[in-house]
């Protein structure tokens, strides 16, 4: 796989675009004073709520972060239902050390977690736990036993752990010892910093999004880094010269200016994955919908019409579906609940294939996932890990004309509902001319009962006007008497 990164900078935001064989795969954007996630603060325990096993901490934002009970021991193995409440991990009026894992989304506060990581580009310290974990991408037994033994040789009787990253496969003990190093000072420093803060207090701030890529992004299937600002492009020169020489020669300042995305055709990539209709290749196409509490995927065979059987066509559409709507949770970012609806296949051996190919192409998403087996109507379910806004929410807010809905009432509706008050006003005795005062389509349909209106008016004792206004929103009206 050939992996590029595209990154356009301004005071504004940043934006990264991650390119996997010519198609974009993930787009990060983040802007001046958003940067949340992975942030360490010195908080104070506002709440503990006994009944959510769980606490909101003051941690300076502008909402109160949400503090679980499972993220207040060890950050090893995971919490089961008879470990320690909640109100004897913590107390209200308590200072903690604690990190962001989620970013707010919607009206909830961020999430953290007081057991507190520092990561590096190879190893990810966890200071106050002994446990060593191997990302999950290593899946070679022998590969994962020997990062386990350096680390042990590392650590020695020393009381910290740490998680091995991907990138940390290919190296030398030297190359992880000196990164482990390193983190340890970072360690030192955030320790003096929470002995002389006073909460709540920011100890420590994740870099832009641009330097956090030479930690987070960089493979040896980078081939190609592109910047357009050269302020950035230096410094992120003197990053990898530091952290990963071999990647140096990747780095190219972009000749046309600052603006690399729009210069090299993605700014359209990024409308298009604000769309709700993605089509493939082969005439099909998804519909995305991002609803509160999950997101749903709809696969449907739109202009292609191969294969003499049902069957065959519902084969190959949702085989392309499945390879797509993995890149699409990953362009996007969404996280949560999502659930795919394949379309309907009668053969078991096809539905298992279309599940085998979606599992491979979620294999390559850096968030954790986890899939459920395909049901008999062909509905996958598929839990992604949300840490941040998607892609839509982060550029786009609700819409003020349709609250959000995605939908308002129709001409029609609007009509009879006025109708109706009309009605209404003739049976509480209001006599005379009205006048109405709506937007030009729905007059324009009125005008079009105007004959009904004038025989129902004649019976009502009532006259009714109509006056245009194009700034008027098409559900509401405005309906007064000569007489006001």
């Amino acid at each position: 796989m050939r992996r590029e990164l595209l990154v356009d900078s301004s005071p504004e935001e940043n934006r990264v675009v991650v390119v996997e064989d010519g198609r974009p795969a993930e787009i990060h954007i983040e802007r001046s004073g958003e940067r949340l996630l992975g942030n360490v603060y010195l908080g104070k325990v506002d709440k503990v709520v006994p009944g959510m096993q769980a606490a909101f901490v003051d941690v300076g934002l502008e909402r109160h972060a949400f503090l679980h009970a499972s993220d207040v021991g060890p950050a090893g193995p995971r919490r089961g239902a008879g470990e320690r409440a909640i109100e004897d991990l913590v107390q209200a009026g308590q200072a903690l050390a604690v990190q962001v894992t989620r970013e707010p989304l919607g009206g909830k506060g961020a999430r953290i977690t007081a057991q507190l990581t520092l990561p590096g580009r190879f190893l990810v310290l966890v200071p106050a736990d002994r446990h060593v974990g191997i990302s999950r991408r290593l899946q070679d037994a022998e590969l994962r036993d020997r990062l386990r033994a350096l680390i042990e040789t590392m650590r020695g009787e020393a009381d910290w752990g740490c998680i091995v990253r991907t990138a940390a496969a290919s190296q030398s003990l030297e190359t992880l010892q000196a990164e482990l190093n390193e983190l340890l000072g970072e360690w030192v420093g955030l320790s003096e910093a929470m002995a002389a803060a006073q909460a709540p207090a920011l100890l420590r701030a994740e870099p832009p999004l641009p330097l956090r890529l030479v930690r987070d992004l960089l493979s040896p299937d980078v081939k190609r880094i592109v910047v357009g600002e050269p302020e950035l492009h230096d410094r992120l020169a003197e990053e990898l010269e530091q952290r990963a020489p071999g990647l140096r020669e990747a780095l190219e300042l972009h000749g046309g200016g600052p603006d690399v995305l729009a210069d090299l055709g993605l700014e359209k990539e990024i409308e298009k994955a604000l769309r709700p209709k993605v089509w493939l290749r082969s005439g099909g196409y998804l519909v995305i919908n991002q609803l509160e509490a999950l997101v749903a995927i709809d696969v449907n065979t739109g202009k292609f019409t191969g294969g003499r059987r049902l069957e065959e066509t519902a084969l190959k559409v949702n085989l392309e579906a499945a390879r797509e709507v993995a890149r699409q949770l990953r362009l996007r970012d969404l996280g949560g609940i999502v659930v795919v609806d394949f379309i309907d296949m009668e053969e078991p051996a096809h539905r298992a294939q279309v599940f085998e190919c979606f599992q491979e192409a979620l294999a390559g998403d850096r968030a954790k996932t986890s899939v459920l087996g395909m049901s008999d109507f062909c509905l996958v379910q598929v839990t992604r890990q949300r840490q941040r806004k998607s892609l839509e929410r982060g550029l786009s807010e609700p819409c003020p004309y349709c609250s959000g809905t995605g939908r308002i009432r129709s001409i029609e509706t609007t009509v009879a509902q006025l109708l109706r008050r009309v009605r209404a006003l003739a049976r509480e005795g209001v006599k005379g001319a009205l006048r109405v005062r709506v937007h030009p389509d729905v007059a324009e349909a009125l005008r079009e009962r105007i004959e009904s209106l004038a025989e129902d008016g004649r019976g009502l004792g009532l006259s009714l006007s109509v006056d245009e206004d194009a700034l008027r929103h098409r559900e509401t009206y405005e309906l007064t008497s000569d007489r006001d």
